[in-house]
């Protein structure tokens, strides 16, 4: 039985490999894997789809953490969604809420939280013309 070695050779866009029979001193197998070269298109595919899996797995941490958090302090029910969320929340403004009731307005909250620094962001990277083009509007009504 002969020996073999396996040679690689690892790059950026390519494999490398070739097999030698050390005993015989024989090339048993050579070549080379070329992969496709990507594109600032398929990175953006890619980082769009990474980023909506991280927001899935942070959103069910967050609910799973906040269930866990109602648990400990003996606030959480398996029921909360019998209850509309917004009419508890709206309830809660003016008067003391259930046990069941805190529950649902808590893990609507934690559920549907969300950020408006994409809109601030978007706001502030406009022109100089857009925003005098929106004075000038204003101005005239």
């Amino acid at each position: 039985m002969s020996r073999y070695v396996l040679g690689l050779d690892i790059g950026i866009t390519s494999v490398g490999y070739g097999v030698i029979d050390i005993d015989n001193n024989l090339f048993v197998d050579y070549g080379v894997r070329l992969f496709k070269e990507g594109t600032a298109a398929e990175n953006e595919t890619r980082r769009t789809k990474r980023g909506s899996r991280r927001l899935k797995r942070r959103k069910s941490n967050r609910l799973n953490d906040m269930k866990n958090l109602l648990k400990e302090n003996e606030l959480y029910f398996e029921d909360y969604r019998n209850y509309n969320p917004y009419e508890v929340r709206v309830k809660g403004l003016k008067e003391k809420l259930l046990p069941e009731e805190l529950c649902t307005a808590i893990m609507h909250i934690t559920k549907s939280r969300g950020t408006t620094l994409e809109a601030l962001a978007d706001e502030s990277q406009d022109d100089e013309g857009t925003k005098a083009i929106r004075f000038q509007k204003m101005l005239k009504n």
